[in-house]
């Protein structure tokens, strides 16, 4: 059985692990696609995006600034240096995100564009500062403004190429996984067939021999221990059906054991033991607590007729020993024996003390006995009432002789 099992069992956990292989494989594939869409091309979207928003909020801020002709100057003026400050941050954010040929070139552009534009700003903040802002609306419309706007455009450009980007990288991570999802799938469908047969062979291969164990067991269980055992064959359920028939053997053997135990103390025997050292194990354990049961039964019995073996010849002085549980029960119906018997006992020698005494009134309790015992001092009770009565009369005629009557007459 154990190269059939390592034969099924193996192939179905090479073609497990040719499908975990395949799912780490197209797992590690998706996951770089994933990072490459996620943490590259959708930040340097965002980033580029955070930049054309500064660039037109700047802008925005340098007409605010010319319509007010130089109210809030300083305030307006660092305001905008401070969106100067969060373009720069954004994009040296950006330079640090990974980036081809063609993407480094677009950068460049975007540099040299930003190197024009602001030359103009310069210019056009030096006219708002000295307070010629006419020559400063001319700068930000003339000059400023179309350079801004080819600023914005190359960013647009880079962000536009990003978003192009992130589409192929949908498109190859839709591809790796549609492929991932085909090859696990046939390898599934492959593990399917191929354990079903496995399982369908080896199943075939052990089902009769155990099937039949599983009767054998069954029929032991329910106390038939004549179940017929076929033992033929090497292999493991072969085994195990010999061992099953050596158990039922054992059961057998200590059943018999038993059966001879009872029939030897039916027919008086008490004597009698298991030979408990024949059978093995806990098998020899149960045969020693079958002898240890009938001991202790044995002896418990022995020792009530001990006791009552002094109670028949008028030895009260002996007591039955105090036994457990429902055990108790005989050593309460011995206590009642003697406790019977020392009061009977006790209510004769009360009677036959107060007989010789002359005192003939005297009469025992009946209410304390019952069958024998209370007829017992019945019988008593009227022996003493008998002779107190003929003592009566008894003397009642010797006092009519000693008068001189001698016409005195008694009954009985």
């Amino acid at each position: 059985m154990g190269p059939r099992l390592a034969a099924g069992f193996g192939l179905l956990l090479l073609l497990i692990a040719g499908i975990l292989a395949v799912v780490m494989h197209g797992n590690g594939r998706t996951s770089a696609q994933f990072g490459q869409v996620v943490d590259v091309n959708m930040a340097k979207m965002r980033l580029l995006n955070s930049m054309l928003n500064t660039n037109n909020s700047v802008l925005m801020q340098r007409r605010l600034m010319l319509i007010k002709r130089g109210a809030d100057f300083d305030e307006d003026y660092a305001y905008a240096q401070s969106l100067f400050v969060d373009y720069d941050k954004a994009w040296d954010e950006f330079l640090k995100l990974p980036r081809d040929e063609v993407g480094e070139r677009m950068v460049q552009d975007i540099l040299e564009k930003r190197r024009i534009a602001d030359e103009s700003t310069a210019k056009l903040d030096g006219f708002m500062k000295t307070g010629d802002f006419d020559a400063a609306i001319d700068v930000l419309l003339n000059e400023l403004r179309p350079r801004a706007v080819a600023w914005n455009q190359a960013i647009a450009k880079l962000a536009k190429r990003q978003d192009e980007l992130s589409l192929q990288s949908r498109e190859a991570y839709l591809e790796v996984e549609a492929r991932t999802r085909e090859l696990v799938l046939a390898f599934g469908a492959l593990s399917i067939v191929l354990g079903a047969l496995a399982a369908y062979l080896i199943t075939r291969s052990l089902t009769i021999p155990l099937t039949d164990a599983v009767r054998v067991a069954d029929g032991i269980a329910d106390g038939r221990l004549d179940n017929q055992i076929d033992t033929r064959g090497r292999d493991e359920p072969a085994v195990l059906a010999r061992s099953m028939q050596r158990m039922q053997q054992q059961v057998q053997a200590v059943i018999a054991a038993q059966r001879e135990l009872a029939g030897q103390h039916e027919a008086g025997t008490i004597s009698y033991r298991i030979d408990a050292a024949a059978f093995p194990g806990e098998y020899g354990t149960m045969a020693a607590a079958s002898n240890a049961l009938v001991a202790s039964h044995v002896e418990t019995i022995l020792g009530a007729l001990e006791v009552l073996k002094h109670y028949s010849i008028g030895d009260f002085s002996v007591d039955m020993q105090r036994l457990p549980g429902e055990k108790a029960a005989m050593t309460a119906t011995v206590d009642g024996i003697k406790g019977n018997l020392s009061a009977i006992n006790g209510e004769i020698r009360r009677l036959a003390d107060a007989a010789a005494e002359g005192d003939f009134s005297q009469r025992g309790d009946e209410a304390r006995f019952e069958h024998d015992f209370r007829a017992m001092i019945g019988g008593l009770n009227r022996l003493m009432e008998t002779t107190n009565a003929n003592l009566g009369e008894l003397s009642a005629l010797l006092q009519a002789i000693a008068r001189g009557d001698l016409t005195a007459r008694m009954e009985g």
